[in-house]
């Protein structure tokens, strides 16, 4: 197969096609490269491209929706593994290639989100009313 031509006008049907037919395909795209065709998809391809590695290297399609009620598309797959399980890991690692020319892009690995998570937590629980309260009346040092 040669590169991946990306047709910017129907990038969400092209993308959802290649998503059942030929996942090395859009794996083969890097962060870098898909921000080419809309930054604001490139979170959303990446949690179907890690829901579509989970599976099968063959799936087939029981159900597929697409809608376009204002800006954010919104689209529903329901997949059936069609193959041997667990699947081979059909993807190589390089979601990150050329990552380093998007400014102020970090990517969160392992170690950061570990690193990160005490701070987390603490910021999500702010919801809860009783751990709110406590926050407010502790003086800042």
């Amino acid at each position: 197969m040669g590169a991946l031509r990306i047709q910017q006008s129907g990038w969400d049907h092209q993308f959802l096609d290649l998503l059942e037919t030929d996942p090395e395909a859009l794996a083969k795209l890097t962060h870098a490269s898909m921000p080419n065709v809309e930054d604001s998809k490139v979170p959303r391809s990446s949690m179907w491209l890690i829901m579509r590695g989970a599976m099968t290297d063959r799936i087939r399609r029981v159900h597929r929706t697409y809608y376009l009620p204002s800006m954010t598309a919104i689209a529903t797959a329901i997949y059936e593994n069609d193959g041997e399980y667990p699947p081979s890991a059909p993807f190589r690692d390089l979601q990150l290639e050329g990552i380093e020319r998007l400014p102020g892009t970090y990517p969160i690995r392992w170690e950061r989100s570990a690193k990160a998570y005490r701070l987390n937590r603490f910021l999500h629980d702010l919801i809860i009313p009783e751990h709110r309260e406590r926050f407010d009346a502790t003086p800042m040092r």
